[in-house]
C-alpha cells in the first residue's frame, strides 16, 4: 500500500514539474514577444518622429505633436480602464451579495 502511495506521489510530482516547465517557458516566450514588440515599437516611433520632423520645420513642433497625441491616447485608454474596472467590481459586489444568504431576514 505504502509503495502504491509513493508510487502516485512520484507520479504527480514529475507532472507538476513538467507542467511547471511548460510555464515557465511560455512565460519566458511571453516576456521575449514583449521585448520584441516594444523595440518594434521605439522604431516605428523613430521613423514616424524623423517624417513629421521634414514636414514641420521646427524639430521640437513634430515632438510636441506625437507627444499630445500620446497623452491623449494615454487619457482615452486610462479612463476607459477606470471605467471597465468599476464596473467589474460592481458586478463582483453584486456577485458576492447574491451568494451570502441574507440573515436579517431571520
Amino acid at each position: 500500500m505504502a509503495t502504491l502511495v509513493q508510487a502516485e506521489l512520484e507520479r504527480a510530482r514529475d507532472e507538476l514539474t513538467a507542467r511547471a516547465r511548460e510555464t515557465r517557458l511560455g512565460s519566458l516566450a511571453l516576456a521575449a514577444g514583449g521585448v520584441c514588440a516594444s523595440l518594434a515599437l521605439l522604431s516605428a516611433h523613430e521613423a514616424v518622429l524623423r517624417a513629421a520632423e521634414r514636414h514641420w520645420p521646427p524639430p521640437q513642433r513634430a515632438a510636441a505633436t506625437m507627444a499630445l497625441g500620446y497623452a491623449s491616447g494615454a487619457a482615452a485608454l486610462a479612463s476607459f480602464g477606470c471605467w471597465r474596472l468599476r464596473k467589474a467590481r460592481a458586478a463582483s459586489r453584486g456577485a458576492v451579495v447574491q451568494m451570502i444568504p441574507d440573515r436579517t431576514a431571520d
